[in-house]
């Protein structure tokens, strides 16, 4: 057996973590395993007189052999013991392997709903039905499917062709000891292949194939893992491809870190099977019919191990649409979904009619039908392509999105025969092509080799880039081996030709296409020019001649008259294949400017016997020469770094321009470029081009311009002047300001200059605490207030602050400085006496007090019950000034009802950061 010892090493953790932290209580209908046996794996080369000596001294028996190949006993519970303790027992000893319970399956649940007796299910996936389907294809001859189940009704007619029989409880191979009590195994079998043409009842998906019935149940109805072992190994032996199990169990159990598969000696055997490099066997199971249990999706095995081919249920509508039955399995170790509901197949008491079932037991065997015919045509196949090919070709249905080709809920999707069958047919074959490109010409042809690997009818199509059709070089049955077509295409245009072997399908989603791509081109093609240019200054056309092979060319443009005004390329210029790119700059081959007017480029290309002729028209409008109609400057500045001298222009056409400003020395300081067509400004902050801000004096301004017509020169003036040195008077300052929200201080002074001013708010010891102002102000008055509020936007605490004003500009910094003292005033209020009773609600004498305020400050106003219940808030914490206001209440809660009858007041309280006061007024009556 493969992987021994790997699978040993799990076990035994996983044992010990599971059966020493664990204590089960099931009923018998409740078992997980038998609780009156386990199977134990010896190692090699362990004789049975030791196996029994080794038993015996811990008061154990050997059932029955299960594999003597593989040393693997089914051990006795002795009385009085558990399974776990005999396991813990038997994985002590150096000669065991390893031990691990004696699992339990069932076959998978079915429900019994009528339906017509016609098999719909055959229909709805093509596999039968009028048109091309996939019994036109494959019929599953020369494959052999076993069934794991409860046996079969074998006098059935349609069940003629079981080839073996196999219960897996007593070992016998008589027909007689595979009767199906149940009837689950022989609606099973006859999904997968009931014998057709007949004429008795139905037929099978692979109804050609040869059936092996492997019972797996015992007389009482028990499957285990130990008679599933003894059906892989008898399956295998009788050289089956595909096992169907429709059935499933917990085959796994908990721990306190989530699910663990305890079944490893079935999942070995599934694993080996499938990655055998020679007659690999797939295991196709139910995916379960528990939907989710709980709230979760439910996990059943054999189906879920990573080995199997996991298959969900889907149930059709009228129309043949399908989704996912509701008591389907889900989750992620489903792989593929087939049919499975109201599925009508044999009877296990009747010869002479069909009987319908539903349940992910119908579904597997429907699968294994798929892949029998699949093998059958193409038995080359491995189990892991089979599977890869059934997947790739799944329809994408439902609404759940697709992650990587699967979802949880459908796996790959609903399973399509007919497309996986000739995609498993070109899996063994090909198609090639003698060459994937050329020029167009004459006597052209292209050979196609088609290698099949089986007979099938096919047609052989050529395409457009459009995907039109444009030739059809086959249409006929091919048979197995090589067939060989050609194209002319001599006559073809160039373009991206697809040369495709289809062969026949029902619709769409059944195509399956086999194409290689053929690339006809004319010698060269010209790439890269426009139908129009106008062009500006140091500009040239471009453009790229492709070549798709060596040639000799020649190239020029030509003016109305057709007379050559630039050449290219000279006549029978050698050129390899491949980009070749060229430029014109406008200029003819006298290196004069070409007049605006319609030019036309014209390439000769000869390749052997092959001549070309291309041309293409271009448009070229020559602009006028470069002009400029005004342009001014600001004549005088200031010289300080926040001033900006402007230069206003406006260009007649676009051109590159430049501007360059030149000291008195006519020395360059500084450039500025611009080159939009119209009126622009363009502004120079009187710095050289190192960025330092250059000396009074007057300095020129030259503005240029060109574009391929001509160019243009313009001088102005700037005169830069130094400013007096800036001094602060008038200043004028609050020495005292009440500390709180809402109250500022507000500093004037009147500035002789322009300046950048800057104000700092400090402490008495020049401390900074706040910027309070850095901009550039303008000669004059000029004000700068604060909020007493830090950067962070909370009240500076009562005290003396020093505010400092810093003016600047290219002469001097002149300071000033003043001092500001905030306050504490504690807020108070006054509040007017009321009525001591009041009678009509919502009128004019509803109950008003009048509030006055000594401060700034936040006022609440609420009204209240005689029980000090809130009833109603009038305003809250909204900000007033100092002054008289009058609150009135409407008689109603905050909720807008109606109050009753009763005493109430007003509550009052203001509040700012230097404190808070709260008054209340006398009760007053409703009536």
């Amino acid at each position: 057996m493969k992987n021994k010892k790997i699978i040993y090493t799990l076990l035994s953790i996983l044992l010990i973590l599971l059966f020493t932290n664990t204590v089960y209580a099931q009923n018998k209908a409740d078992e997980k395993y038998d609780p009156n046996s386990v199977l134990v794996v010896f190692k090699d080369n362990i004789s049975n007189s030791k196996k029994s000596r080794i038993l015996s001294n811990e008061n154990l028996n050997i059932e029955e052999t299960v594999d003597k190949k593989e040393n693997i006993e089914l051990v006795e519970v002795p009385k009085g013991s558990t399974v776990e303790e005999t396991i813990k027992t038997l994985n002590d000893k150096n000669e065991v392997l390893y031990a691990q319970p004696n699992f339990k399956y069932k076959a998978l649940a079915t429900t019994n709903d009528p339906l017509l007796s016609a098999q719909k299910h055959l229909t709805w996936t093509n596999i039968s039905g009028s048109g091309t389907t996939a019994w036109n294809y494959s019929t599953g001859e020369n494959t052999k499917i076993a069934i794991f189940d409860t046996g079969a009704y074998t006098s059935n007619p349609d069940l003629s062709n079981i080839k073996g029989t196999y219960n897996a409880s007593t070992g016998s191979s008589a027909k007689s000891s595979v009767v199906d009590y149940e009837g689950h195994g022989t609606h099973v079998a006859g999904i997968a292949a009931a014998c057709g043409n007949n004429k008795s009842l139905g037929a099978g998906v692979a109804y050609n194939s040869d059936l092996y019935i492997a019972k797996v149940a015992d007389s009482n109805g028990d499957i285990s893992s130990a008679y599933l072992i003894r059906a892989f190994d008898w399956a295998e032996e009788q050289g089956c491809r595909i096992i169907n199990m429709s059935l499933g169990g917990y085959g796994y159990e908990y721990d306190s870190d989530g699910k663990v598969n305890l079944d490893l000696l079935l999942k070995s055997r599934i694993d080996d099977a499938y990655n055998k490099s020679n007659n690999s066997i797939l295991t196709v199971c139910a995916a379960g019919n528990g939907d989710d249990i709980n709230g979760y999706p439910y996990y059943s095995y054999p189906s879920d191990f990573p080995n199997s081919y996991s298959v969900v249920a889907l149930q059709y509508d009228s129309n043949g649409n399908p989704t996912r039955a509701k008591y389907s399995d889900y989750n992620e170790y489903k792989d593929i979904a087939a049919p499975g509901s109201n599925i009508n197949s044999l009877s296990n008491t009747s010869t002479s009619k069909l009987i319908t079932e539903s349940g992910t037991s119908m579904a597997a065997p429907f699968v294994s039908g798929v892949a029998g015919l699949i093998m059958s045509k193409v038995p080359d196949l491995t189990a892991k392509e089979v599977v890869d090919i059934i997947n790739s070709t799944a329809n994408k249905i439902g609404s759940y999105s697709y992650s990587k080709g699967r979802n949880n809920y459908y796996g790959y999707g609903e399973i399509n025969p007919l497309k996986a069958i000739k995609t498993a047919i070109w899996k063994k074959s090909s198609m090639t092509i003698s060459k994937t490109s050329d020029i167009i010409g004459e006597n052209k042809k292209l050979d196609i080799t088609l290698n099949m690997y089986t007979e099938v009818p096919m047609k052989v199509e050529v395409y457009d880039s459009n995907n039109n059709l444009i030739n059809t070089l086959a249409d006929k049955t091919f048979t197995a081996g090589e067939t060989k077509l050609s194209w002319d295409y001599s006559n073809y245009k160039g373009d991206k030709y697809s040369i495709q072997s289809t062969m026949p399908y029902k619709n769409s989603k059944d195509k399956v296409i086999q194409s290689k791509t053929f690339n006809l081109c004319d010698l060269l093609d010209i790439t890269g020019l426009s139908s129009s240019y106008t062009p500006l200054a140091n500009t040239s056309i471009t453009g790229n001649l492709n070549l798709n092979t060596d040639c000799t060319v020649s190239a020029g443009f030509y003016d109305k008259d057709n007379k050559l005004v630039k050449t290219i390329y000279n006549k029978n210029t050698s050129l390899t294949k491949g980009n070749k790119s060229f430029s014109w700059n406008y200029l003819d081959d006298n290196n004069k400017l070409i007049p605006s007017g319609t030019y036309e480029f014209k390439v000769s290309a000869t390749s052997g016997d092959i001549t070309k002729e291309y041309s293409k028209n271009i448009k070229i409008t020559i602009p006028e020469k470069a002009s400029i109609s005004k342009m001014s400057v600001t004549s005088s500045i200031k010289r300080n770094d926040f001033n900006k001298a402007s230069i206003k222009y406006t260009l007649n056409n676009q051109c590159v321009t430049s501007i360059k400003i030149y000291n008195s020395s006519n020395t360059l300081i500084k450039s500025i470029s611009g080159n939009r067509k119209g009126s622009n400004t363009e502004y120079w902050n009187l710095k050289d081009n190192k960025g330092n801000l250059v000396a009074a004096g007057t300095y020129k301004v030259i503005m240029s311009g060109y574009n391929i017509s001509g160019k243009f020169e313009t001088t102005k003036y700037i005169k830069i002047t130094n400013p007096s040195k800036v001094s602060i008077s008038k200043f004028k300052n609050k020495s005292k300001v009440i500390r709180a929200s809402g109250y500022y201080t507000s500093t004037k002074f009147y500035l002789n200059e322009d300046a950048r001013v800057k104000v700092l708010l400090t402490t008495t010891k020049n401390k900074k605490l706040k910027t309070l102002k850095n901009v550039v102000m303008k000669k004059g008055t000029n004000t700068v207030k604060w909020n007493l509020k830090s950067t962070k936007g909370n009240v500076y605490k009562a005290g003396k602050y020093k505010i400092v004003i810093y003016a600047t500009n290219s002469r001097n910094t002149y300071q000033k400085s003043s001092y500001v003292t905030l306050i504490k005033k504690k807020p108070s209020i006054k509040v007017s006496k009321v009525k001591s009773s009041y009678k009509i609600r919502g009128s004019k004498n509803n109950p008003t007090i009048k509030v006055k305020t000594n401060t700034i400050a936040k006022v609440t106003v609420r009204v209240y019950n005689r029980k000090n219940k809130l009833i109603k808030t009038i305003t809250k914490n909204k900000t007033y000034k100092t002054g008289t206001y009058k609150f009135k209440w409407n008689g109603k809660s905050g909720k807008n009802k109606k109050v009753s009858k009763t005493k109430y007041y007003f509550k009052v309280t203001i509040k700012n950061e230097n404190g808070s006061k709260t008054v209340k007024t006398k009760q007053f009556k409703y009536k």
